[in-house]
C-alpha cells in the first residue's frame, strides 16, 4: 500500500479518504496476522462455508 498526499484542498474535499476504519500500526497488523494464522493452526478460527462467505459477500457489496 502506498500513501499519497494531496495538496489541493477542493481535490482532498472531493475524494473520500476515509474508510471508516480507525488507522492501525504496522506493529498492530503484523499482530493481528499471526493471531489469525494461530487460530487456523490450533482450531480455534471461525471459518466461513463457501454459502455463507457468499451471503457475506453479497451484502458487503450491497452496501458500497
Amino acid at each position: 500500500m502506498q500513501m499519497i498526499q494531496i495538496n489541493n484542498s477542493e481535490i482532498e474535499s472531493f475524494l473520500s479518504l476515509n474508510d471508516g476504519y480507525p488507522a492501525i500500526t504496522k506493529k498492530e497488523a503484523t499482530l493481528r496476522v499471526a493471531k489469525a494464522i494461530e487460530e487456523v493452526k490450533n482450531g480455534s478460527a471461525k471459518l466461513l462455508s463457501q454459502e455463507e462467505y457468499n451471503e457475506e459477500m453479497n451484502e458487503f457489496m450491497k452496501s458500497l
